[in-house]
């Protein structure tokens, strides 16, 4: 696989795992916290970004803004450590908002609806 073809596959995976997550989230009682599960999940679709370019470490959700929380488990509430659904889904939003206004370098087409890749040197 071509660096370029890797690299579009990366962007391709982290969409398609940022996607159901805000689906997912948006879905989430506001009062409700988001399991660490669902939070590896969103920084590991960042992994993928990260890893192909681009810079976007101010949309991670980091240890220190666990709380405690009551978590949905399947069909039952538990307590347990969590972020609050309005903080992830804040961040999944801006993450894939700063994506979709990303405009081509050569174009003054309107704003891209998803991804591109970043620009080589």
């Amino acid at each position: 696989m071509t660096d370029q073809a890797a690299g579009r596959d990366k962007l391709t995976r982290a969409y398609a795992s940022l996607m159901p997550i805000k689906e997912v989230v948006a879905q989430v009682e506001p009062v409700m916290g988001i399991q660490p599960h669902t939070i590896k999940d969103y920084n590991r679709a960042l992994d993928h970004l990260t890893e192909i370019g681009f810079d976007v470490d101010e949309y991670r959700v980091r240890d220190d803004e666990f709380r405690e929380f009551e978590c949905m488990a399947g069909t039952l509430f538990e307590r347990g450590m969590g972020v609050p659904r309005d903080l992830l889904l804040s961040r999944v939003s801006a993450v894939l908002n700063y994506f979709s206004l990303t405009l081509p370098a050569e174009s003054s087409s309107p704003p891209l609806i998803g991804f591109t890749m970043p620009r080589q040197g």
